[in-house]
């Protein structure tokens, strides 16, 4: 999944750590953050908050049930709901 280019950042760890499965963010360059790791989303908000990182990676999930927990920071979803 692609995340929004308009992340809310608390409102997607809040989502992130109510999933049941490991989260984690491939970047572009295939590094693998897993973002249940506090240590990890604090590399992640601080490379997304200085856009050192591009938000052109991808979430991915172990649990099929987490997809509906992320759905509203996909890019598609949001692109979606966003057209006039």
């Amino acid at each position: 999944m692609k995340l929004t280019t308009e992340l809310d950042l608390p409102a997607f760890f809040h989502a992130v750590r109510s999933c049941k499965g490991n989260i984690t963010y491939r970047t572009a360059e295939g590094d693998l953050l897993n973002l249940k790791s506090q240590l990890s989303q604090y590399v992640f908000a601080a490379a997304f908050s200085s856009k050192t990182l591009e938000i052109d990676g991808e979430v991915q999930w172990e649990d099929e049930m987490d997809a509906e927990l992320l759905r509203p920071f996909d890019a598609r979803q949001h692109r979606q709901t966003s057209r006039p």
